[in-house]
Formats: structure tokens, C-alpha cells, sequence
């Protein structure tokens, strides 16, 4: 078992309707963050293209480090903020997994791009205040217990890869859903990336959750080596301490 690494501080910027004034709000966030804070500052962007396109709409990004999607992180960097210019749940969740980043800034070109980073960081708002956020976390008290089983039993490092650890999360999954305890794929995925999970094992709590609950059927090794109603006496006992 690995102990959770605490996540960076996260924000983002709304890319609409000014996308070149979310794009300088971005970098001036960056460039005061690591005035503040010292260390290197880091831009992401989709592609070279796309970095020519932030160069235009603001020009100070040129001291600044840059890399793009396909090769962050590769290169040398000694770490410190990091902004994505037009990123989505999958690179965000590539640079939470990043020790070396110490705050995280996205310019989203659209919130729907990054639904679950968003429901899972709830971060917050640079430039504005209006944007209305994916419903925080509402975990039922029996399945909040069952999670920090799973979480305390599995190797968070290598998250479901290992045939024992993805076993253990079917009958953990599987006994919540016998018991009719609420769990949905979302608060799943988030409750994980909060609590120590890298993003491939957290998407992949998120599918069984969801292939659960649409009565899939499984072969895997390993499992809980309890029955399902003796679980659920266990968290019963402990949610209600």
C-alpha cells in the first residue's frame, strides 16, 4: 500500500467568450504564482501550433518554458506551476500525476472538456466567478468506508493493473451494489483522484463502477474473501463510528 500524495492546488480559467483574454489571464496567474512561489514555470499546449497561437495573445509566455501534450514532462524541467492552455480530463489528469508540478492552471476552451477534473479538483475560478462546476463529491457513509478499504488494500502506484488489486475492486464495487448503496462512476473517479489514485487507476474504478451497476458479468482472479452482506456489516459498523 502507497500513501495518497497530496494533490497541487488546482485552477482554471473559462475560455469563453474572450478566448485571448483567458489566455493572458492564464499566463499572468502563472507568472505571479512563481513569483510568489518560486520554481520554474511551465506552459502545455496541444501542439507547436497551438503555442504559436498563445505567443500571439501573450507575448511574456515567450520566457517561459514550454512543452506540448505529446512531450511534457520528458524534457529536463525542475518543477514549480504548470498552466495547460486548452487541455481536457485526460492531460489534466496526465499532470496531477506529475510530483514535480506544485499548482495547476487550466485555460479550458469549453467546460465540458474536462468534466470529471473538474468535479474531482473543484478548483478554482481565475478571471470570473459566474462558472457553474460539476457537483462536488456525495458519497453515500457506507460506500465512503468500502473506498477507503479499496484505497488502503491496492497499490495506488500501479492503481487496477494488477490482477489481485482489479479483483478486489469488482467484489468491493459488487458488494456495494448488492446492498443498494449509492456509487455512481463520477463520484468514484473523483472520491479516487482525491484521495491518492493516479488517473489510470481511477478511470478504471470509474468503468467497473459503471459496469456494475449494468449487470456485467467478470472473470477475475482474486476478490474480497468475504460475502457480500459480511462487507457491508464491516462498514455499517465503521460508518457509523
Amino acid at each position: 500500500m502507497d500513501e495518497p500524495r497530496p494533490l497541487a492546488p488546482a485552477f482554471f480559467v473559462n475560455g469563453r467568450p474572450n478566448v485571448s483574454q483567458a489566455v493572458q489571464t492564464g499566463v499572468n496567474w502563472l507568472m505571479d504564482r512563481t513569483g510568489q512561489y518560486g520554481g520554474v514555470p511551465l506552459i502545455i499546449t496541444p501542439t507547436r501550433e497551438s503555442e504559436s497561437r498563445v505567443l500571439q495573445m501573450a507575448p511574456q509566455a515567450q520566457r517561459v518554458t514550454r512543452q506540448t501534450f505529446s512531450t511534457m514532462f520528458r524534457s529536463p524541467w525542475k518543477g514549480g506551476a504548470a498552466l495547460a492552455v486548452w487541455a481536457d480530463d485526460k492531460v489534466l489528469g496526465r499532470i496531477d500525476d506529475e510530483f514535480q508540478v506544485t499548482a495547476l492552471c487550466t485555460v479550458l476552451d469549453s467546460l465540458a472538456h474536462a468534466p470529471l477534473w473538474l468535479k474531482a479538483r473543484q478548483p478554482t475560478e481565475i478571471g470570473g466567478s459566474d462558472s457553474v462546476l460539476p457537483p462536488a463529491v456525495d458519497l453515500d457513509p457506507i460506500a465512503r468506508v468500502a473506498l477507503e478499504q479499496l484505497t488502503r488494500h491496492v497499490n495506488l502506484g500501479t492503481g487496477l493493473t494488477h490482477p489481485s488489486d482489479r479483483g478486489y475492486a469488482i467484489g468491493i464495487v459488487q458488494a456495494l451494489h448488492a446492498g443498494r448503496r449509492r456509487l455512481s462512476p463520477d463520484d468514484a473517479h473523483a472520491w479516487a483522484a482525491q484521495h491518492g489514485w493516479r488517473q489510470d487507476g481511477a478511470n478504471e474504478l470509474r468503468d467497473i463502477v459503471a459496469w456494475v451497476a449494468a449487470g456485467r458479468r467478470f472473470q477475475h482472479r482474486g476478490g474480497t474473501l468475504r460475502p457480500a452482506s459480511e462487507l457491508l456489516a464491516i462498514w455499517e459498523r465503521e460508518a457509523g463510528k
